[in-house]
């Protein structure tokens, strides 16, 4: 399996997920979407989420094909995949 890390547009985490969900849902991809949050506490004791990595998703498929970045690439809210190549590892 390999990981990826998207950036999408802050605020919109919970929304593109469900938008790629349903794209990859319709070609038979298995690509999995992450969105990490976290609860706090407000001075008033009420609670709420908060994303952990505002405007970030982390994407888990088995190879990165044209096929799929051209899918990303169509979900709106989508700015672009970070890549990072590791030599000698």
């Amino acid at each position: 399996m390999e990981y990826y890390c998207l950036m999408v547009r802050t605020g919109e985490e919970e929304e593109f997920k469900k938008k790629a969900q349903k794209a990859f849902g319709e070609q038979a991809c298995t690509a999995e979407l992450y969105y990490f949050q976290r609860t706090l506490k407000t001075n008033q004791g009420k609670l709420y989420e908060k994303p952990l990595f505002p405007g970030y998703l982390f994407f888990q498929t088995e190879s990165l094909t044209p096929q799929i970045m051209q899918t990303l690439k169509k979900i709106d809210g989508f700015i672009r995949i970070l890549l990072v190549y590791l030599w000698g590892l």
